[in-house]
């Protein structure tokens, strides 16, 4: 992982233990091959329990946080059925 990875830690909750299943995810058709690479580069640095959308108790020490999480989830949802 990138120097980030900080932005990526939740305090307070255990986003494994509270997901139901692993997240599955893919990128949507009809992509471009760099984009498609791209997109998946990227949702490939959000913590897998983040394609799961956003739940009340996820605690974060600065704004800059909460941000993360929202943008990792919404890297995902527009592809999503």
């Amino acid at each position: 992982m990138s120097d980030h990875v900080n932005l990526y830690r939740e305090q307070g909750v255990d986003s494994s233990a509270s997901a139901p299943a692993t997240p599955v995810w893919s990128p949507p058709s009809g992509l471009t091959d760099t984009a498609r690479n791209a997109l998946i580069k990227a949702v490939d640095r959000v913590p897998s329990a983040w394609l799961l959308p956003p739940q009340d108790g996820e605690l974060f020490d600065r704004p800059a946080e909460v941000y993360a999480r929202l943008q990792g989830y919404s890297e995902t949802a527009t592809s999503r059925n």
